[in-house]
Formats: structure tokens, sequence, C-alpha cells
């Protein structure tokens, strides 16, 4: 069941809905560079998301087969769905931490950050990178015994649950709701760049998790989205591989035992001053003025790119062939020209 496939008529339906309620209402919710921007890095991901898919799926039986409890083996029951949900959302909790908390694990899940804005197309600004840093994790209900097919479609459920939190049309849920479930309101305060909102908030879709181990923090003032360090590009490679080439280059000449350090501590951390947070700078959005024609040309090869990615996803993986290759490699071509037609450096100087 390739629950994020069957999702995507959802995904574009509710992002509509949202684009035109902000009109309606007046509200500055999307951009088309921001958003282009946001949707192209999914398709990225997704385009070439089958490598570590293959490592998982590769892992996965190795695990199960050798090393396994045997208590849910072969057990599909919706009590065995529901423990495994529970699990996995346990576990994201412990990921998504790390992935802010250490250099190399912020290296992928900065990308799911960049964005300025919040909308519904944020949920879907994913991190090619961050497929590797996930397996660990994901192979961990291998050794209690869950199916592949049970949990890597929890863990699918739980990634199309946070869809919907991000977004602020909807401004509170009720009481009950949000001391349980991660909810819009939790979700704006993870992605705000205030110091009081960093690394809080890791919460897949239980919000128990922060409430249990000290990282969970109320929306009160409001939140100023995006990161400390803005990425100012709207190339996808720019975004996906930028952040860990800053990571190679900042511990370049220093010794192998810094190099390490500058992996597993947190990403501000440095040999100097240790881990601060860093001060708060209020800035201009990133959002640099092109001619009409350059918008129509990019949201032209997004669209194109967005159809050979579904036409990619229906066909399957199992087996990568050379269709496969294209696909990708004129996916990954279509987003670049697309990224490249917003920048500033192409503006049409007779506009």
């Amino acid at each position: 069941m390739n629950v994020i496939l069957y999702s995507i008529p959802f995904f574009i339906l509710a992002m509509v809905i949202e684009f035109y309620y902000s009109r309606a209402k007046n509200l500055p919710y999307y951009r088309l560079n921001d958003s282009l921007s946001n949707l192209g890095a999914g398709l990225f991901q997704q385009a070439l998301a089958f490598i570590p898919a293959a490592l998982v799926l590769a892992a996965y039986p190795v695990v199960y087969d050798n090393w396994s409890l045997s208590f849910f083996k072969g057990k599909n029951d919706l009590l065995t769905y529901a423990i495994c949900l529970v699990l996995v959302d346990f576990l994201y909790y412990w990921a998504h931490r790390m992935y802010h908390r250490t250099g190399l694990g912020w290296t992928g899940h900065i990308v799911h950050h960049q964005s300025e804005e919040y909308n519904l197309s944020v949920a879907l600004r994913q991190s090619w990178l961050q497929g590797f840093h996930g397996i660990p994790f994901l192979i961990v209900p291998a050794f209690l015994g869950f199916d592949a097919v049970v949990a890597l479609t929890c863990s699918a459920i739980n990634t199309v649950y946070q869809f919907w939190i991000h977004t602020k049309a909807i401004d509170k849920c009720p009481r009950w709701f949000e001391a349980i479930f991660n909810t819009p309101s939790h979700h704006r305060v993870h992605h705000g760049r205030n110091p009081q909102y960093i690394d809080k908030n890791y919460a897949g879709s239980l919000m128990i998790w922060d409430r249990l181990f000290g990282t969970f923090e109320p929306e009160k003032e409001e939140v100023v989205y995006g990161i400390t360090q803005p990425t100012q590009s709207w190339n996808p490679l720019v975004a996906q591989f930028g952040p860990w080439a800053q990571l190679i280059k900042k511990g370049r000449g220093k010794g192998f035992w810094l190099n390490v350090k500058y992996n597993i501590m947190p990403p501000g951390w440095n040999e100097v001053d240790g881990d601060q947070v860093p001060a708060f700078i209020p800035r201009e959005k990133y959002d640099p003025q092109v001619s009409t024609s350059r918008k129509r040309l990019s949201f032209g090869a997004f669209s194109v790119s967005l159809i050979l990615l579904l036409a990619l996803m229906l066909m399957g993986q199992e087996q990568v062939t050379a269709v496969h290759v294209v696909l990708v490699a004129s996916i990954i071509g279509l987003l670049l020209y697309s990224g490249w037609c917003l920048e500033p450096s192409t503006q049409d100087k007779s506009s």
C-alpha cells in the first residue's frame, strides 16, 4: 500500500483550498517562488527516494529473519498496527531530535526548515539526505518482529499525518487534542527561528513525547519562519547539498577528531564558543523579483517535472531500468531550470 502516492490528490486539493482561502482573506500565505521551491524539494527527494529505500528494504529482512523477537511476527491485525504506530512515532521523535541536535543530521533536515513562509507546501519540502540519516530508526521495528509492510505503512501514515499541521489557517484545536496530538500551533513553533522556539516540539503525531522529555514549547509570540542563516537560492542542489558542503568546509584542515565533533555536536557548535543559540536578527524575506515570462517558464518546468514524477511513482521502482534513469534525470533537470528561472540573475532586464 503506497500511502504517500495515494495521498497526493489530497495534498494538491488541500493546498488549492488553502491558497484560495488565503486569497479570499487577503493573507500572504503563498509566494510563487517559495512554493515552487518547497514543492520542487519534495519532487527532488521523491525522484531519488529509491536509493535510501533500497537500503532499508535490503537491511530490514536480514534483521527480521535473524535477530527479531517473535511476539509480533506474522501479525497484521489492528492492534499490531496501533502498537506499531505508537512505536514509529516514538522513534520519529528521537530521529527528529537527532536531526536537529547533530551537525550531520541537520545537513539533511535543514531543507525542511529553509522556507520563510508557512503553508501546506512547506510540508512537502523534504531532504534526500535525510532518507539515509533515518535508516537506523526505520529498521528498529524489525528487531521487535514487526513485518516490513506493517512498519513502513505505519511510517508512511506518520508522515502523512504531519501534512495538515503545516498551516496558519488553523489557530488552535480543542484543548484535549492539543494536549495529546501534534497540531498546527505546536508545529508552527517548531518552524520558528525565534530563540525560544529553536529545537522545540519535535513530535510527529503525538505531542506527549515533547511533554515527557522536556522539549515542549507553547505558541505565544508570533512565529518568524526560516533558518538562522538563510539559503537565499531557489536552486534545488544548493538547498539539498549546500548545508552538507558547508559542514565539510567547516571542518576542513582541522583534524579527524574535530571533524567528528562537528558531525555529532549541535549544528551551531564550534571549538571556541561551544553550543550557543544564535541571536535573532530581523531580515527581509528572500523574494527576488523576475519577469512574468520567467515565472511562467518556472511554473511550466515544475508542472512537467510533477507529471514525470507521478509516472515514475506509478511505474514502481522494484527494478531500476533505463526508463527510470531518464525520468529521474529529466525531473532533476527540469527542477534546476525551474529554480534558475526564479533567480535574480535571470531577470528580464526589459521588464
